[in-house]
């Protein structure tokens, strides 16, 4: 979010005034596509618990946030990466459980044993890679993405189908926030900059919107792939009830373009 807004020059508070209702329309869609339909059945009364039971279960939750939040501070003369704090906070989070827990030799034995959990780390690590190798310049020394950017424009591709095209296929490709924005945002920056100030706003909105959209529909989306490998989900039904979210997101993007444009 923040680094879309400043390649494109924009607040923070107007980019954030423009963006949040994309929020709520993410929010409805859900709620009318996966929720509504679903049956909730008799619904048995349960007994009534106390606000410190519930803090006390959130509470690896909150060290690995506080944690996080504290190493980052710490090590950021180090690295810049959020990934390193975020590893102290997450085994803290684990020793705090272990020793609340009790969990002995076999229970541990059985966590460093399982297959899934290696699985995932080696297909987390393709995902990155995957971001690197489409980052490599080519022989012609253009990126892969800037290859899509210059056919679309041979072909003669109006410019807003070109700023809704490559932040999209970026998004699918890289399945990474910072994937499609860095990959995509500069080749559509000249494209989206045209048009006067609400032209060029509601584009903003345009490349940003089908750019996420494009990640929520990544197959190498490591949220997606995480989720769909716990919950032992087929990949092709998790599709298909994607796809009414989505749509319903991308109207509330068509939306806030068109009032971005009204509004300059």
């Amino acid at each position: 979010f923040d680094m879309a807004r400043r390649m494109f020059g924009i607040s923070m508070a107007r980019f954030a005034a423009i963006m949040m209702p994309l929020t709520f329309f993410h929010v409805a869609s859900g709620i009318l596509f996966l929720l509504l339909p679903v049956k909730m059945g008799d619904r048995k009364p349960r007994p009534a618990g106390r606000v410190m039971d519930l803090a006390v279960t959130m509470l690896p939750i909150f060290i690995l946030i506080a944690v996080w939040l504290l190493a980052g501070r710490l090590t950021i003369r180090f690295t810049d990466s959020h990934y390193v704090p975020m590893l102290g906070g997450i085994w803290a989070a684990i020793a705090w459980v272990h020793v609340r827990g009790g969990a002995g030799r076999t229970h541990w034995r059985g966590i460093v044993l399982n297959r899934r959990i290696y699985m995932l780390m080696f297909v987390v690590a393709g995902v990155l890679a995957f971001l690197e190798v489409l980052n490599t310049p080519l022989r012609d020394g253009g990126a892969i993405a800037a290859l899509v950017h210059r056919n679309l424009i041979a072909m003669g591709a109006p410019q807003t189908a070109a700023v809704l095209i490559i932040p999209f296929i970026a998004g699918m490709v890289t399945g990474l926030a910072e994937g499609y924005v860095g990959l995509a945002f500069p080749l559509v920056l000249p494209l989206a900059l045209e048009g006067g100030p609400g032209g060029s706003m509601a584009r903003v909105v345009l490349a940003y919107g089908f750019g996420f959209a494009g990640i929520m529909l990544s197959p190498v989306h490591v949220c997606f792939i995480l989720s769909n490998d716990y919950f032992k989900a087929r990949l092709s039904r998790a599709y298909l009830k994607l796809a009414g979210p989505v749509c319903g997101f991308l109207a509330g993007v068509l939306i806030m373009a068109w009032v971005a444009m009204r509004t300059g």
